[in-house]
């Protein structure tokens, strides 16, 4: 067990410290085109269970995502909100 002074100081020393909040890291940004492929999603770090519950089961993800919305008969622009919600 380190000698009371030690612990005191310690104590001091800690009361001293401030953390910096003004460093702020952006979250990735993800954009989706016409052309953006599911893989491109995948690879930004949204998950295949997100886009799977909007779109149902992906069997290339390779393909676009507005192919795959259209083919569902759902709306490009209101598929590619609730991805990136």
């Amino acid at each position: 067990m380190p000698p009371i002074f030690a612990l005191r100081e310690i104590k001091e020393q800690a009361q001293e410290l401030t953390i910096d909040t003004s460093v702020v890291i952006p979250a990735p940004t993800v954009e989706i085109l016409g052309k953006t492929t599911v893989q491109e999603v995948l690879d930004k770090g949204i998950s295949l269970s997100l886009i799977e519950s909007i779109l149902g089961t992906v069997e290339n993800k390779n393909e676009s995502i507005k192919v795959l919305a259209e083919s569902q008969g759902l709306s490009f622009s209101e598929v590619k909100l609730k991805i990136l919600e």
